[in-house]
């Protein structure tokens, strides 16, 4: 289980990065289009893909995992 580098802030960096990007787009386009799929983006992202994935971690790596949960935000 890594827990370094951006581990230690996030624990979601990968889809952190995405959210980050959609900005970057909403600004490079000069567009509020890309800010309005954001909610729909992290609900989504949040729902269908990062409880399954903290649910295998915890099946996994048990009380250590539960323990770096309580340290590290899912987002930031």
């Amino acid at each position: 289980m890594v827990t370094q580098g951006p581990y230690r802030f996030s624990r979601n960096p990968m889809y952190l990065g995405l959210v980050i990007a959609l900005v970057g787009l909403s600004f490079l386009f000069g567009t509020i289009v890309p800010m309005m799929v954001i909610p729909l983006f992290v609900w989504i992202v949040s729902k269908y893909i990062i409880d399954v994935e903290e649910r295998a971690l915890e099946e996994a790596f048990d009380q250590t995992y539960l323990e770096y949960k309580k340290r590290v935000r899912r987002w930031i």
